[in-house]
This record gives C-alpha cells, structure tokens and sequence, in this order.
C-alpha cells in the first residue's frame, strides 16, 4: 500500500471496466505521471445497479474499490460518467473498459475522472465528442485510439500527459488546444490525424516535450503556435513528419523551435 496522498487517492478510487467487445486485461496496473498507480485487479460482489451500469466492489477487498461493468447490448449515447457511487468518487476509467464499444455514440462527459487507462476508449467508432471535466493527469497510450468520428475534445487544456498513440488516427479532429500544465504529447499520440488543422501551445508554461511522430502524417496541418516565453521546448526531430501542408510555426521568441522540427517548407517567426 501507498502512504501519505497517493494512498488516500487509491483508496477511493473508482474504476470504470466494460464486458463488452474484447476482454478487458486484469491483474495489471497503470502508472502516471505523478507517480499514481491504479490498481487493476479482478472485480467481483455487486454493490449496486444503475442501468446500463452495474457497479461492483474489489474481489474479497474493503479498500473501497469500486468498478463499473456495462452492459455490452445498451445503447450508450451521450454517456455521463457519474462523479459518485455510493459517495466515493469516480476517478479512473480502467485499461481497455471500452475498447470496441461501437454503441458509445455521440458525446462522452469524463465528469470527475483525473486519470484514463492504456487503451480505454480506443475504437469506439461511434464517439464525437469528449467532455474534460476534472484535470486529468494521464490519457493513457492508445486511449482514445481510432476513434474515427471523434471532432472535438472540450476541457483538453486541463491535461497534463498525453499517452503513445492516444489519439491516432482519429481522423475528424480539426483543432487542438492546450494549457498551461502540459508537460508531454507521447509518441504518435496524434499521428495520422488528417483533419488537424491546428495546434496551439501558447499558454503552455510548464516546458514540454513532443514526442516521435507525434504528429506524423498530419497532412492536413497548417499552423503551430508555441508560447511566448523563453523556457525550451523538446520536439523530437520526427515529430511533424510527413506534415505536408504546415507552413507556419508561431514561435514568439520561443528558444528551442527551429525549422528543422518541421521540414523545409515551414517559416518560423
């Protein structure tokens, strides 16, 4: 067991798991950013029902665990997850709980969730939207992954990580925004996003670091914006590979941003 604020943060912990399209992965655990680790083990014990939710305690525990499984045959459309049940909060949405649930349609509010495991959401092909209520200290990699439909992910200036291959290939993402406390964008995180046609980084003051391929093959990419002070910023030499359209990178007097990050067709003012 954990001490001091990262025990009192795993002890009320709430898991999100789904007996959906494929088996969710158990006897693991998910570590983020801040050194949080979220117990995944086996779930069992049914503490109450909230249909299409059905939520349940830790196997044989009483660290007041919970997990939620969702019923696969529910049409799930503009899903809020509930910030309580049973008045402990819900805080993380566990590795692969909805991997492949194509009935999560339309809007999804993550309410009080701070932390989103390996895997979570990926090819939910049906998603629009997301909904960033809490800051969220980790996506994890392949979060949200293949989510062809997704448009728009609203609160994403309250995240500090995001994960390899989060959001690749989630194709109708058109702009993305981030804020202040943002420390990483993982490897591919939105590689293949044809549709992106912005970044702004220009409140981000925390120093950051992008990622291999962290925006490869964004073909449709036209500016970068940095933010506007002099604390350098770590891009890996590949990160807007294949980014044949950028032609504007906004730098501000920002050190670290040269044109070799982004290939020879790119003005850096």
């Amino acid at each position: 067991m954990r001490s001091g604020k990262h025990e009192s943060k795993k002890l009320v912990s709430i898991f999100l798991t789904a007996s959906m399209c494929y088996p969710t992965v158990l006897n693991s655990t998910t570590t983020f950013a801040d050194g949080i680790t979220f117990d995944e083990t086996e779930y069992a014990q049914p503490l109450t029902s909230q249909p299409p939710l059905t939520f349940a305690t830790k196997s044989g525990g009483t660290d007041g665990i919970v997990t939620v499984v969702v019923d696969k045959n529910a049409e799930l459309c503009n899903l809020t997850i509930p910030s309580k049940v049973d008045d402990k909060p819900i805080v993380g949405v566990k590795q692969s709980a909805f991997k492949g649930c194509n009935n999560l349609r339309g809007m999804l509010n993550l309410n009080s969730v701070t932390a989103i495991g390996n895997s979570a959401f990926e090819a939910c092909l049906s998603l629009e939207k997301i909904v960033i209520g809490a800051p969220i200290v980790g996506i994890g990699n392949a979060a949200f992954c293949s989510c062809h439909r997704l448009k728009e992910i609203e609160g994403l200036a309250k995240v500090t990580a995001v994960g390899a291959d989060a959001f690749t290939q989630c194709h109708q993402l058109a702009g993305l925004t981030f804020g202040s406390g943002l420390t990483t964008i993982g490897a591919s995180a939105f590689s293949h996003c044809y549709g992106l046609m912005s970044v702004d980084l220009s409140i981000v003051t925390s120093g950051c670091a992008i990622g291999s391929s962290a925006f490869e093959g964004c073909d449709g990419l036209q500016k970068v914006e940095f933010e506007k002070s002099d604390t350098e910023i770590i891009i890996d030499p590949i990160a807007f590979k294949d980014c044949w359209k950028l032609t504007e990178v906004v730098r501000n007097g920002r050190s670290g941003v040269t044109a070799d990050k982004f290939g020879p067709q790119t003005i850096v003012v």
